[in-house]
């Protein structure tokens, strides 16, 4: 029976550290992303469909400028002071860029100026932003501390102590 509890222990381990590399290199990959000037949003409705998907999370490049969007290109933008959109160019003119959802029947009522624009929508994930939107409710927020939390105590009762392995002797430098 001993045995048993040492193999599960062993594969716990094993599991719990193979975890724990995926959320590091998730952390640092975003952090990276972060620091090139690629940022996650989450989309909320489904303007986007069937393209992108309500819930997915959007990764947008906030270095490509302005002038070298082209028609059909995604971007996202800021409209009435806060609100960010994520929608299709639909048409450049003069005075900025004609949007639309691909999901909508008009263009949207307003056209993006130099100063709305954030950048362009280079990647997304189908339904990973569900869990970004969760995050950032007082729900979510306490959902992530309480699991963290948790994460960090397994990691204190699954390590693997040297000193137990080999007896408790001491080992020179």
């Amino acid at each position: 029976m001993q045995r048993i509890l040492c193999v599960v222990i062993k594969l716990l381990r094993y599991l719990y550290s193979i975890l724990a590399s995926c959320i590091t290199l998730t952390g640092l990959l975003l952090i990276l992303l972060f620091l090139i000037g690629i940022r996650p949003y989450a989309v909320q409705t489904g303007s986007m469909e069937p393209e992108i998907e309500t819930g997915s999370l959007c990764f947008v490049n906030q270095n490509i400028p302005y002038d070298t969007i082209h028609e059909n290109d995604i971007i996202a933008f800021r409209i009435k002071g806060n609100l960010l959109v994520t929608h299709r160019v639909y048409q450049i003119t003069p005075e900025g860029f004609v949007t639309k959802g691909d999901a909508n029947n008009t263009e949207d009522a307003s056209v993006i100026t130099e100063q709305e624009y954030i950048g362009k929508t280079v990647y997304w994930i189908p339904k990973i932003g569900y869990v970004m939107m969760f995050l950032h409710t007082r729900r979510g927020m306490f959902f992530g501390i309480c699991v963290f939390l948790i994460f960090i105590l397994i990691g204190f009762l699954f390590h693997d102590d040297d000193d137990n392995r080999n007896g408790g002797e001491m080992h020179g430098i």
